[in-house]
């Protein structure tokens, strides 16, 4: 009967700190999402990421899947996107330079993500939201 509580006594235990792994890990990885966003002109490697937040790159893409509902990469070149929308709309940065603020090394990437993203040029979206 001791042996039958102790093996239960463990078992909770384990789970207690699988719970408190899976809080860290969130809490983390929420962390990590923030920095992301406030750095997009930051590029990293997720295993950089996974690095410089002491956390391990598998426990990084599974949360951040979990919690963001797609991988990093994606969520990141969706942020991207949206702040060039917003810099082209409501600034007249020159198209380099914005993409240099939303993290792309060259005019020429930025505006072929652009182009995929949203079907038009840079210069074509900042043309027809003036309008």
């Amino acid at each position: 009967m001791d042996e039958v509580r102790e093996d239960r006594n463990v078992v909770h235990s384990e789970s207690q700190e699988q719970n408190g792994l899976a809080w860290y890990q969130e809490k983390r990885v929420r962390e990590i999402c923030c920095y992301l966003t406030e750095h997009l002109d930051r590029r990293m490697t997720q295993a950089e990421i996974a690095k410089e937040f002491h956390i391990s790159l598998t426990a990084l893409k599974l949360t951040f899947q979990c919690l963001y509902g797609m991988p990093i990469e994606t969520y990141l070149r969706k942020k991207r996107i949206s702040e060039a929308k917003r810099l082209l709309r409501e600034t007249k940065l020159p198209v380099s330079e914005i993409a240099h603020q939303v993290g792309y090394d060259s005019h020429s990437q930025f505006s072929a993500m652009f182009r995929t993203s949203e079907g038009q040029s840079p210069m074509m979206y900042r043309q027809n939201s003036d309008t």
